[in-house]
């Protein structure tokens, strides 16, 4: 065939662009980290896995440019977690040696490394105890089969005992949770395969970690999906009803404490498998579905089997004539137009190797077995076999009592006032960081930057006088912290002042908040405020979020009520034995306003007069 579209191929990663400053929201997104791709490629060989195939050859950037971009990356990002990609992180040569390396350079600021992509046998005691140096992040395990057998037949080059050895180091070590994936249909598989799966999971079950506990294990099935450039290409699909019967089977068995089993659905399967090996026609099924409202499908709330396949019969075509038909090894394929480096024989012969169970091994390491990928000109595997670890390689450890604690008073107005209270905290973690600032982190699981707030607003408050604490190292001032933070806080957060605080005064006082209300006079019954003035005691009933009353005298906390003909209401709350009240409910009982009102009011949470600047 001529003409083809061929793939373009980086030959050396060391020299391909990295975005070293990226936007960083300050919402939550889904993948809030820094992302480096340490290596490109998988050679292991999986028959099943596309971008194990079209992805070829390994090339993995240099450890030294690694922690370079990592270095980089955490002084313009301020990311708590770093996490480190490929198709098979623990294949990367020098991982445990840069590991090393990385625990040195992120304990300081208490970053956490997380190795997404592991295989089990790569998961070494060692390399976990790097990896728990910070936090443990989770560990998921891809056995694929249950069997041996049939991992043979899909080339996982893993092992039983390597699987039950990782386990076995991970609960010992103290993860609590391991994730295992498994996939059903796969070629040749019979239902002895299917019972490995139950066994296999039972036998990992039995396994006990710190204080002889029983860890939880995290059990996902997928169905198998032939995909293109595979040696899987021309196998085919099992329906949904099988599908579903394999997984009820796998359900009831696995029905036991300690396993949480979850699957994929089936109809979104089916429609995986007619997309990835679907010809031309699929395009107007998708369109066709689109029209009749799939939108956001890959979200299980939102997918509606229904539509799909009524947008399938107005094509004419049936969805199984893609998925559940095998194809013959001679015949053309509706994605033979697009070379993907990997040659057409190549493919065969492991077509046939899966079916006799022949394992091959990985050609990064031996001899080359023809894929096609490499002309060893300009494209071949780049590893690196061996890295010199800096004499400096130590971690620095913080000596207790070498801190000291810092009182901040910022505002947070204009469009600020959107931010929530954990978003802003995330903010002034991620600004100290960013900064250089030494702060004092939190022991445990989970370290965190020693930072407290004193009675922060909700959402859609503006403030001119927000009070926090940090816990910084002895050697930091005022005008270190002040010049660090105001760098890289959003418009709308000034940093207003600053003090060191010791002993009593470094407890968050309660004290009287002032607030402003814009609101007009006529809303307001001032009849009820002078009977309010004239009373010893003006007892309610406050709701709280679970329903729960509780009996408040509100003379205790209303200091005082003036209107400034200007159009604003100021109000004093004091706040009283850890209770603290809001604007709109004081609001609410003095003056009849509604909720629904009040969240309507621009309200100004005013500065306080004992915070002032330290140079």
């Amino acid at each position: 065939m001529t003409d083809r579209i061929k793939r373009a191929v980086v030959d050396d990663l060391d020299t391909a662009a990295f975005p070293l400053k990226p936007v960083v929201p300050y919402g939550k997104p889904v993948h809030d980290r820094l992302r480096l791709e340490i290596s490109r490629g998988c050679s292991r060989g999986c028959r099943f896995c596309q971008a194990g195939m079209i992805y070829r050859p390994v090339r993995e950037r240099s450890p030294s440019n690694v922690l370079r971009l990592v270095k980089e990356g955490l002084a313009h990002t301020g990311y708590e977690d770093i996490s480190l990609l490929s198709l098979s992180t623990g294949d990367y040569t020098c991982l445990t040696p840069l590991m090393m390396q990385l625990m040195v350079l992120c304990w300081k600021q208490r970053v956490a490394v997380s190795l997404p992509s592991i295989r089990a046998g790569a998961l070494t005691p060692e390399l976990m105890q790097l990896i728990r140096q910070v936090r443990k992040t989770g560990f998921t395990i891809a056995p694929e089969a249950g069997s041996q057998r049939l991992r043979d037949v899909i080339n996982k080059n893993l092992t039983e005992e390597e699987i039950v050895n990782t386990v076995e180091n991970a609960f010992s070590l103290g993860w609590k949770v391991i994730k295992l994936y498994f996939m059903i249909g796969l070629p040749t598989e019979a239902q002895e395969d299917l019972d490995a799966i139950v066994a296999l999971v039972s036998r990992l079950k039995q396994i006990k970690g710190t204080g002889r506990k029983r860890g939880r294990l995290n059990v996902s099935i997928t169905p198998f999906i032939p995909k293109a450039h595979t040696p899987f290409q021309w196998e085919a699909q099992i329906g949904t009803t099988e599908t579903r019967k394999k997984i009820e089977y796998l359900k009831a068995k696995l029905n036991t404490p300690g396993v949480h089993f979850k699957w994929q659905n089936p109809d979104m399967s089916l429609l995986e498998g007619m997309i990835s090996r679907g010809d031309r026609r699929v395009a107007d099924i998708i369109e066709n579905a689109w029209r009749l409202g799939c939108i956001f499908d890959g979200w299980s709330d939102r997918f509606d089997a229904n539509r799909w396949q009524h947008a399938i019969n107005e094509s004419g075509i049936s969805a199984e004539h893609f998925t559940k038909r095998a194809r013959e090894l001679d015949e053309p394929l509706p994605w033979d137009h697009m070379d993907s480096g990997i040659n057409r024989l190549f493919l065969r012969q492991q077509h046939v190797a899966a079916r006799k169970g022949e394992p091959i091994s990985d050609c990064r390491y031996g001899d080359c077995h023809q894929c096609g990928i490499c002309d060893f000109k300009t494209t071949s595997p780049k590893i690196f076999k061996h890295y010199s670890q800096p004499e400096n390689g130590k971690r620095e450890e913080s000596q207790e009592g070498e801190h000291k604690q810092l009182a901040l008073s910022y505002t947070k107005i204009d469009q600020a006032r959107f931010f929530g209270h954990l978003e802003v905290a995330g903010m002034f973690a991620r600004a100290l960081r960013r900064s250089g600032v030494e702060v004092v982190y939190s022991r445990g699981f989970h370290p965190m930057p020693r930072i407290s707030f004193e009675n922060p607003i909700p959402l859609g408050m503006e403030s001119l006088g927000e009070r926090m604490r940090i816990k910084v190292g002895k050697n930091v001032t005022c005008r270190d912290l002040l010049e660090g933070l105001q760098r890289h806080m959003p418009e709308g957060i000034r940093i207003t002042s600053c003090r060191p605080v010791s002993g009593q005064d470094a407890k968050l006082s309660q004290g009287i908040h002032r607030y402003r209300i814009f609101i007009n006079s006529d809303k307001l019954d001032w009849s009820i405020w002078r009977r309010f003035q004239s009373m010893a005691a003006y007892p309610y009933q406050r709701t709280g979020k679970r329903g729960v009353g509780r009996s408040l005298d509100l003379k205790e906390f209303v200091q005082k009520a003036t209107y400034n003909p200007k159009g604003w209401l100021q109000i004093h709350i004091a706040s009283q034995s850890g209770v603290t009240l809001r604007p709109a409910e004081v609001l609410k009982v003095l003056f009849n306003v509604t909720a629904k009102e009040a969240a309507t009011l621009k309200t100004v949470k005013l500065a306080s007069a004992d915070y002032h600047q330290e140079s």
